[in-house]
């Protein structure tokens, strides 16, 4: 039973790709186009025929029995496929010599494959010169129907397996020749012959290989929250317990005397997959973090999670079940896992098979939508246990879990703005990801839906000019091909603008824009501590000891606020760290350093000790408990507005500039309790609004830029012309 899901689900994978469109990529026929490229051998002396007039399959000679059985030999040549190339429908034509030879009315049955070679040759007059050659894996068999009428042409089945196979070759290259060779089926023996055109007997009428095929897209992705992997208990003791914040995956046991088995889940967000997207390839590759039992058998189950866009994990104690409570796809892959015997590698050994047939059954769900996020989940394969467990990196970064996925996407897809963005620049330039076939795009822009058609051009980006604050806007990019007729309608996106036209957002961009600076505090001395490079940021003061009260800074570059610029509203958003502490009100002031501009928090300094401070003073009263590893409203600060106002005011205030921000205990309100941030996980928001122009494309100072570029830029807010 375990083996018999495994093919079924193999085969939804070809079934699906076997009735795609083939719209989806391109075509090419390619015809014998000389003497040398098809020929004849004879089995029983290993003679060959290469000018021959016609080609007999699979005997020269009719009869009852037919006599002197051949192989048939095909060369094309200049195969426009690139390596990576996905070959979907695939056959020869070839038409009818003559209908009347004896044998040419009884069965037929013969098999075709291919040479296995980068570039085949042509056929010489030497002896076994078609057998003789090495041939694919793959196989097609063809019976070929009676042929009554000559000149008809006949199409053999679909042989993509056999080009797909030739052209996976490490070093094939685009514009290499083919062979393939037609021999009879001794499984089914033929008792007949069929007799077809050669290039001698009429070049117009050679053997034609047509192909259809796709250059997949590849689409990559890593683990993006804390809460987007996560394990969860099977022992008893513990069914269904919560681990989604571990610093490793366990495949599929916790410990290395199998005594805790698990699931493990890992999500991915934002798939920039289209529905019904045809899949070819996809794997997920994790990094060791220990060798742990990792030479030891382990064989999993890998499954997806049958949902238009799940949910991240969530913690809990036993019976939370958040993994094994997921409808599962009915497709479903074993991966035997090799060993993992160094720390660090993340290589084939790391790489899960195939899970195309996974992907492609969520992707085919009603209501899927580009930008969705999926989930798959690991289990152990209860029909061949594992002996031993496969330790694997967690969390975010660049040794977590890789999701990779070929698909063959006949729409524009990963926009810029995303789908649905809200808070866009005003002046912001649109971009997408093209298919490898479009030439051209027509461009739709508008506030109606759908949008009015407003450029077709070659380029992958559309400035829309001027827009208005606060409106929302729908665009569509259609691409079309080299055709000039053929186009690949893409979906409608929206995005809504904000009120500013300058970045909002700006991050901690560095260990040391952000540390903790111990101050004094009732009868405690400032003992001159001060932490940068720090995993948290506590407030207001350091681990869980209220003696040791200290001052975050934050230090914010790059501001693109001009000097003066209104500032209507402000606010920095924290991410949690892994402690969620309670047990009383926390109270804090938040307060700015009064300079034009700030260096990075020097290593010993006490950097509370900068001034001049801002006269403007926030105050973040009753912070509610915080949810670990999440950016939410109760982790934001309160409007802060007056205190950059203050500070851009300035004289010698600069766009480009940076911000210093202090964090510390309202005296006159002490803190009861503790909140922890992630460090460098702060990001100040500050929508600004400039009646200036903006963002020059191409930047200033850009160098080489072609002569045909077109200058773009975001215009001030009140500009009703412009003068260039």
């Amino acid at each position: 039973m375990c083996k018999k899901l495994i093919y079924l689900c193999m085969c939804m994978l070809v079934l699906a790709l076997a009735g795609s469109n083939a719209a989806l990529g391109e075509t090419a026929d390619i015809q014998i186009a000389a003497g040398t490229d098809d020929a004849e051998q004879h089995l029983g002396d290993a003679r060959m025929d290469i000018g021959s007039t016609d080609l007999e399959f699979a005997y020269e000679d009719g009869g009852d029995p037919t006599t002197d059985e051949q192989v048939v030999g095909l060369r094309f040549v200049g195969i426009p496929l690139d390596p990576g190339a996905f070959v979907m429908d695939t056959y020869i034509e070839i038409e009818v010599d003559k209908v009347d030879k004896e044998g040419s009315q009884a069965p037929v049955n013969v098999i075709i494959e291919g040479q296995l070679a980068l570039d085949a040759s042509e056929f010489v007059d030497d002896a076994n010169n078609i057998t003789d050659r090495p041939t694919t894996t793959a196989k097609v068999m063809w019976s070929i129907p009676e042929w009554t009428e000559e000149s008809a042409k006949f199409q053999s089945p679909d042989l993509s397996s056999i080009i797909q196979e030739i052209i996976d070759q490490e070093g094939w290259t685009s514009g290499n020749a083919i062979v393939l060779i037609i021999r009879d089926d001794k499984d089914n023996p033929s008792t007949g012959l069929r007799e077809a055109e050669s290039f001698e007997g009429e070049a117009g009428a050679a053997a034609l290989l047509h192909l259809d095929y796709a250059i997949p897209v590849i689409f990559e992705t890593r683990i993006a929250d804390e809460l987007d992997d996560a394990e969860e208990d099977l022992n008893p003791s513990k069914l269904g317990e919560m681990d989604e914040t571990s610093s490793d995956l366990e495949l599929a046991y916790e410990d290395d005397n199998m005594g805790d088995p698990q699931l493990v889940g890992v999500r991915f967000r934002e798939i920039a997959i289209p529905a019904n997207s045809p899949i070819t390839e996809a794997w997920v590759r994790f990094q060791v973090k220990e060798t742990r039992s990792g030479t030891l058998p382990v064989n999993l189950i890998i499954e997806g999670q049958l949902d238009l866009n799940p949910d991240a994990f969530s913690g809990g104690g036993p019976g939370t079940f958040n993994i094994s409570s997921r409808p599962r796809t009915v497709a479903s892959i074993q991966w035997s896992v090799p060993s993992w015997e160094n720390v660090g590698d993340s290589g084939a050994a790391q790489t899960t098979v195939n899970i195309a047939p996974i992907i492609q059954e969520l992707v085919n769900q009603d209501g899927w939508a580009s930008g969705n996020a999926l989930v798959l989940i690991f289990s152990d394969d209860p029909c061949n246990p594992s002996e031993g467990l496969r330790n694997a990196h967690a969390g975010v970064g660049n040794d977590s879990a890789l999701l990779h996925i070929e698909a063959i996407i006949d729409i524009a897809t990963n926009p810029e703005p995303a789908n649905g963005a809200v808070g866009v620049l005003l002046g912001s330039t649109l971009s997408w990801k093209p298919i490898p076939v479009g030439a051209t795009r027509e461009v739709y822009f508008g506030t109606t839906n759908p949008p009015a058609l407003v450029s077709v051009q070659e380029g992958t980006s559309y400035y829309p000019g001027p827009i208005d604050p606060n409106t929302t806007y729908y665009w569509q990019v259609d691409e079309v091909e080299a055709d000039g007729t053929t186009v690949h309608a893409g979906d409608i996106w929206s995005f809504t603008t904000g009120l500013s036209n300058l970045r909002t957002d700006t991050g901690i961009a560095d260990e040391n824009d952000d540390g903790e600076d111990h101050i004094a505090h009732g009868d405690a001395v400032d003992d001159g501590a001060e932490s940068r490079g720090s995993s948290d940021l506590e407030m207001p003061w350091d681990n869980d000891e209220p003696d040791l009260r200290q001052v975050v800074g934050l230090r914010f570059r790059d501001m693109p606020i001009p000097q003066g610029a209104p500032i209507t509203e402000a606010y920095v958003q924290f991410t949690a760290d892994n402690e969620n502490l309670d047990g009383g009100p926390v109270n804090l002031i938040i307060s700015g350093l009064l300079v034009p501009d700030t260096g990075a928090l020097g290593g010993g300094e006490n950097f509370f000790e900068r001034g001049p401070k801002t006269v403007a003073e926030v105050a973040w009263t009753d912070i509610p408990e915080w949810t670990s590893s999440q950016a939410t409203a109760a982790s934001r600060t309160p409007d802060i507005s007056s205190i950059i106002q203050e500070i851009v005011n300035q004289d010698g205030w600069a766009p480009g500039n940076a911000i210093m921000l202090f964090i510390r205990d309202d005296e006159t309100n002490p803190s009861a309790d503790n909140r922890s941030a992630l460090s460098m996980s702060a990001v100040l928001h500050v929508p600004v609004s400039n009646s200036v122009p903006t963002q020059p494309s191409p930047a200033n100072g850009a160098e080489e830029v072609p002569v045909d570029t077109m200058l773009n830029w975001c215009p001030g807010l009140d500009a009703v012309s412009h003068e260039v």
